[in-house]
């Protein structure tokens, strides 16, 4: 166990030292026994202190996963394998580079005690949480001995997020009034279109292939699940560190509506190293890797480019959450409206929008909770 004096414990050690040397040099023997005196009291302190005490102590965080403006909840388990009472001792606590000290009353021999605390409330991240401290001090406050018990935790603090009841609307129409792009995947016949390299071979029409002189295959429509894009855009110089926060806050209800409408999330970021693959399409399925991934979403200084993932499919919709500019919005719309559809959300922008393209529509918003109450009538 790690010991160090108190600052009362090294002003008696100093004192100590310099009566000594005063004793000595002026030949005064009384000096000299305070002095040494003074010594023996640090000593037995810091013997008191290096004795390992007998007790274990472990945090548990029964709900890991927390949103923002939450309080975090935690218990402290602690057991005293001893054959005395333990004393009174100090719990230091570190989370988000923030200390809390923590009284830990006497625990009877062979016993367990559980005790609850709160910590202060975090902002949105992914925090690590190192082990409890136990700090050990004498009556006499003169040493100190801190040891680590317990194991880590790792702590998500998710965006806020709201309800979007109109999300299904976004992927049916384009800005023109037409029925967007079919998504892969479905059951239903939708209509015939000359094959491509990577079309499946089974869905080629023969008998239209043969009066056309050239392959032509079938699409389907009512996919069995809508596969939906939500793009946040990272790059530093888009934001203030408030409309970051509320960008996050965006993209993050973008995505619980996502998930809780059945469909099929690919969540990404433009920085890059940060990317949820095509979830698994289910109703009711968890909403925690999406909000996971935008707990430890920061701004970045550079910017990767926005494109579907590998999978082949359509998009139901593209929903890009930044204040991208112009001519990045019109460099996207090429590939991600041959997708399908797309929205733009801009965040914090005094700009009027966007240049009209098909497919892409753009909402212009300062907060979270205005896009919320905007988007049931923009959709």
């Amino acid at each position: 166990m790690p010991v160090r004096l108190t600052r009362s414990g090294r002003a008696l050690a100093a004192a100590g030292i310099l009566l000594i040397a005063v004793g000595v040099a002026l030949d005064y023997p009384e000096a000299v026994a305070l002095g040494a005196g003074a010594g023996g009291w640090c000593l037995i302190a810091v013997g008191w202190v290096a004795i390992r005490p007998a007790l274990r102590a472990d945090r548990t965080v029964p709900i890991p996963r927390v949103t923002e403006g939450e309080p975090v909840g935690c218990v402290l388990v602690a057991h005293n394998a001893g054959r005395r009472r333990s004393p009174e001792l100090q719990i230091t606590e570190e989370a988000a580079g923030r200390v809390l000290q923590l009284r830990l009353p006497t625990v009877p021999p062979g016993s367990t005690s559980r005790f609850r605390y709160d910590l202060p409330e975090l902002k949105r991240g992914v925090y690590r949480l190192p082990p409890l401290s136990i700090d050990r001090i004498d009556p006499a406050r003169l040493a100190r001995g801190r040891v680590a018990t317990g194991s880590g935790t790792t702590l998500y603090v998710h965006p806020a997020f709201h309800r979007l009841s109109r999300l299904a609307d976004v992927h049916q129409f384009s800005s023109d009034g037409q029925t967007t792009r079919p998504a892969g995947g479905g059951t239903a016949f939708y209509g015939l279109r000359d094959y491509v390299t990577g079309d499946d071979r089974r869905l080629i029409h023969w008998p239209t292939s043969a009066r056309a002189g050239h392959l032509v295959v079938r699409e389907i429509s009512l996919p069995d699940a809508t596969r939906y894009l939500v793009a946040l855009d990272t790059r530093r110089a888009a934001y203030t560190t408030d409309s970051f926060e509320e960008a996050v806050r965006i993209a993050a209800s973008l995505s619980v509506a996502v998930v809780r409408l059945g469909g099929r999330l690919e969540l990404m970021t433009t920085g890059g190293g940060l990317s949820l693959p095509v979830s698994t399409p289910r109703r009711n399925a968890p909403i925690a890797p999406a909000l996971d991934l935008l707990a430890g979403a920061g701004l970045t200084d550079t910017t990767m480019p926005i494109r579907p993932g590998p999978t082949g499919d359509a998009f139901g919709a593209a929903l890009i959450v930044g204040d991208l500019p112009d001519e990045t919005l019109t460099g996207l719309a090429g590939p991600l409206l041959a997708a399908g559809p797309a929205v733009v959300v801009r965040v914090g922008s005094a700009a009027p929008g966007a240049a009209a393209l098909p497919g892409l529509r753009t909402l212009t918003v300062r907060t979270s909770a205005e896009f919320a109450e905007r988007f049931r009538g923009f959709s």
